[in-house]
């Protein structure tokens, strides 16, 4: 067997790459969007901590339904049209309120790519329907529900969203959202109620906020392809 046989072959035996699992760290940018009874706001954005549900101050002046929103910049994986073969939201649920989940649970959004990291007062959303935001793409129901057990909470699988986000690298670098909020939009309330998570601004790094993946593998060469060049260089080392 001649040297270019032996390489063709080796070729055709060696299978396809698959990349390790890779993390991309949570923006510190990440916050609150907000309903306040009037409309919506941008809040708590750099604080540690932020809550998923129902807030009313201490005095009872200041009402809020709260969604937590993170913010994870789009890495360079190449122009490549699914690049994620796996992904996942990773983030602590450090405690629910004292009044639990108050009765409803969290649904997890992802929010459209755009070149700025900032939460803005449009990313808000709440309620039992689907957000019907062109903007918004319900990834999972459910995520957090008062029997959810504090640490760090996982969701399914969100390749597909990462994915179309990405749009084979024309938005590398740019930032894509992932939303926390309440499955009701009940408004006013007594209470403080709902669920408390971490943020990218806690200050113990294994808490943060993450997206885990996997790079989907490269495909392997065709093996009749690969003996077509192999026999063709053949030929042409014997002309």
């Amino acid at each position: 067997m001649n040297q270019i046989t032996r390489y063709t072959l080796g070729l055709i035996v060696a299978g396809s790459f698959n990349a390790s699992a890779v993390t991309i760290a949570g923006a510190t940018s990440d916050g609150l969007a907000r309903f306040d009874g009037t409309g919506d706001l941008a809040s708590n954005l750099g604080s540690a901590q932020v809550r998923v549900g129902d807030f009313v101050s201490a005095n009872g002046n200041n009402v809020f339904i709260t969604s937590t929103v993170y913010a994870f910049e789009l890495p360079d994986l190449g122009p490549v049209a699914a690049p994620f073969a796996t992904g996942s939201l990773s983030f602590t649920l450090n405690t629910l309120d004292a009044n639990g989940g108050g009765g409803y649970n969290g649904d997890l959004y992802g929010i459209d790519a755009r070149a700025s990291s900032a939460i803005v007062a449009a990313d808000y959303y709440a309620g039992a329907a689907d957000d019907p935001a062109a903007n918004a793409t319900k990834l999972q129901d459910s995520i957090l529900t008062d029997t959810t057990a504090l640490g760090v909470v996982t969701s399914g699988d969100i390749a597909a969203f990462l994915n179309a986000q990405y749009d084979s690298g024309s938005n590398i670098g740019e930032f894509v959202f992932l939303r926390l909020n309440k499955d009701n939009d009940v408004y006013p309330f007594a209470e403080s109620s709902g669920y408390l998570v971490t943020t990218a601004n806690d200050g113990d790094v294994a808490e943060r906020p993450v997206i885990n993946f996997t790079v989907a593998p490269i495909p392997e060469p065709s093996s009749a392809a690969l003996l077509g060049l192999g026999s063709l260089a053949l030929l042409r080392r014997r002309r």
